[in-house]
């Protein structure tokens, strides 16, 4: 059998893989945010110079 010590740092170890991944994840997420919010104030001065020139 594995000794007990083991099994809490196999634990730990995968406790922290999960935050590291939910941590890229989020910079993912954050990432795709900034880039509607760019696309969406181009569109927005496109149509505006479209309309008013």
């Amino acid at each position: 059998m594995s000794e007990p010590g083991n099994i809490t740092t196999k634990r730990q170890l995968q406790q922290q893989l999960n935050e590291r991944i939910t941590e890229e994840i989020n910079k993912i997420n954050q990432r795709k945010i900034f880039t509607y919010i760019y696309i969406f104030i181009f569109i927005y001065i496109y149509l505006y110079i479209y309309i008013y020139l």
